[in-house]
Parts: C-alpha cells; structure tokens; sequence
C-alpha cells in the first residue's frame, strides 16, 4: 500500500499538513473521486468485519469467499427472525440495506465503510471513542490513517434501490470492488454521507483481503503528488486503487481541536441515536468483528 507520512516537525504541524494532503487529493483531480475511510489505528489489513470472523475460525483460504456468502446470509435470516428489516415506516429492507444498517450498528458484514467527505475520515480517525477520547482504552496513544479508495467506474455502482439477493452481489464483485449507495436506513448513514465498499475475498496480502490494486511501492505517484502539491504540471500518473495518509499519535489533539473548531462535527453530530436504534444495537453486537463464528 502506498503510504505518505507528513514532514518531521511539530504535533501541530502534521496535524495540519496530513489534512492538506487529503483534502489536496480529494478536490484537486476531476478524473479521481477518492472514498475515505478512517482507523484510529495502523496496524491491521484493510480488511471487512466479515473477513476477519471467518479467518479466525481457521477457514482455509480457499474456503473464505464461500464460507463469507454462507455467514452473511445466515446473519441476514437471522436479522429478520428478529423483526430488523423493516423500517419505523414497516418498509421492507432488502439484503444490501439490511447489511448496511447492520455495519453500521457494529455487526461484521462483507461492507467496507468508507464517506464521501474526508472530514468524516479524520473523525472516525481521532475520536475512537467519541465521549472521552483521551482514556486509556481509546486508542489515543497509537497512530492513526486516513486510506482512500478510488470509487470504481459507474457501472461498478449499486443504488440504494439495489434489491438483488446478497449472493447475487457478491458473485458480481468476483471481477472487481463495487461502491454502494444504500438509502438512509439510519440517520447516521445520513450524517456520515456514508457508503460501502463490496469487494471479493483474495488471498491475504499484508495490507489487505480485498481484490484492490495496491500499487507497487517502486513507483509511488503520491509521493510525487505530495512532493508537487500547490504546483503547476502534469501530476504524477496514478498507480494504486488504495491509499494511505499516516497519522501521528501526537497529532490527534490538534486535529480534534480542528475539526470541532472549523466543521463544526461533534459526537451528537456524527453518532445520533434514536430510541428506535436500541434493538439493532444488541443484535449486532452479538455478531461483531471479534465474535467467534
């Protein structure tokens, strides 16, 4: 995966340079539309909730992609048994938005979150947890990353009307990732401007499960981007579908202080719970990312 750090200097200073270097790459290429995705913390693959349940149950690599669609639909039959797929209106949700819905709510599905507005990615990035970021347990004290997705061609978009069946989909993203757009099944979707990634199990690589250009690390076009940012001329040939913008732990209290001070985003902004929520909030913590299969 191809990784741009920012310049050594002060805490501050990265704070602000990593936030010019993605917003650089977010309005600056009208050929490029980037997804961002944000982890408060750099040390594991870039990988779906539903990936991980499966690989921990010791499922052999070639077995992974089939034993995903089995699981994921075994968690859809189940979200229905328990009354989940209709919405407060009793509008029937079909299997993409009923997983997305679930994603949301902490279940591990096959979905990759990811938003249009990088600002949304710093935020998942920097408030781990989103009452008192700085305990012990938030996460505070390890680097973060910001990673951006190229959103694929526009025949590689699902709507949020999509109604197939979820083995349909996934027998699609066989031959490359899909972006997509699920209706505003929860006010948080709406908040987030949030949306998935559906890729296909590959083999595991270091940084990733999903079928994703990585780049070659020996031609690292945002490196050239970066080193070229403000500047006229012809921008370094793009050669990777994911990117990678560390963040320094030091950095993270200067980059809360930014996005609260100048987007205005604070934790009832971004995670808005209505009493309606607190049923598919038990159900998928039953079936969350760390849950044995």
């Amino acid at each position: 995966m191809l990784v741009w750090k920012p310049r050594p200097t002060t805490p501050e200073h990265k704070a602000r340079q990593v936030l010019s270097a993605v917003q650089h790459m977010h309005v600056t290429f009208k050929d490029e539309v980037w997804l961002w995705r944000g982890e408060a913390e750099d040390r594991y693959r870039l990988e779906p909730g539903m990936h991980t349940r499966v690989i921990r149950s010791g499922t052999p690599p070639g077995q992974v992609q089939a034993v995903t669609d089995q699981r994921t639909t075994e968690l859809l039959d189940e979200a229905r048994a328990g009354g989940l797929d209709h919405s407060p209106a009793d509008q029937s949700y079909p299997d993409l938005a009923l997983l997305a819905h679930l994603q949301h709510y902490g279940a591990a599905t096959p979905l990759l979150d990811v938003s249009v507005d990088p600002l949304i990615a710093f935020w998942m990035a920097v408030f781990a947890d989103a009452d008192d970021p700085t305990k012990a347990d938030s996460k505070d004290h390890l680097d973060g990353r910001i990673l951006g997705i190229l959103r694929p061609a526009d025949d590689r978009w699902l709507s949020p009307e999509e109604n197939r069946e979820f083995t349909q989909v996934a027998t699609q993203s066989q031959s490359g990732y899909l972006w997509y757009r699920p209706p505003y099944v929860a006010e948080r979707l709406r908040i987030q401007r949030g949306s998935f990634i559906l890729g296909a199990y590959r083999s595991p690589q270091d940084e990733s499960t999903l079928n994703m250009d990585l780049g070659d690390p020996d031609s690292d076009f945002l490196a050239e981007r970066m080193r070229r940012m403000g500047l006229r001329g012809q921008p370094a040939q793009r050669t990777a579908e994911v990117i990678c913008f560390k963040i320094p732990k030091s950095s993270k209290p200067y980059l809360r202080e930014l996005l609260i001070s100048r987007s205005g985003l604070d934790a009832e902004t971004v995670y808005p719970v209505a009493w309606t929520d607190h049923p598919i909030e038990s159900f998928a913590k039953r079936f969350g990312r760390t849950v044995p299969l």
